[in-house]
């Protein structure tokens, strides 16, 4: 009998420098190092934490699916 392993979820993007304040990553805006995101279950429990890396980079993995919200703070 072959059982598949369930998918998990991944939760990842970057935070920065919005100069022209349109919510789009333009060419030349460049992200923020060292934000702190916070991930949070659909109980607004927070689960897992992480930095953002020297490119404003950050990303959760091998979640299960389901519904999440992310928070940041400098």
């Amino acid at each position: 009998i072959y059982l598949p392993t369930p998918l998990k979820a991944e939760i990842g993007d970057r935070v920065w420098n919005d100069v022209n304040k349109n919510g789009i990553q333009d060419s030349g805006e460049t992200g923020i190092a060292g934000v702190t995101v916070t991930l949070y279950d659909d109980n607004n429990t927070p689960i897992a934490f992480t930095v953002t890396n020297a490119d404003g980079y950050y990303f959760f993995q091998n979640l299960e699916p389901g519904t999440y919200t992310v928070g940041f703070s400098l």
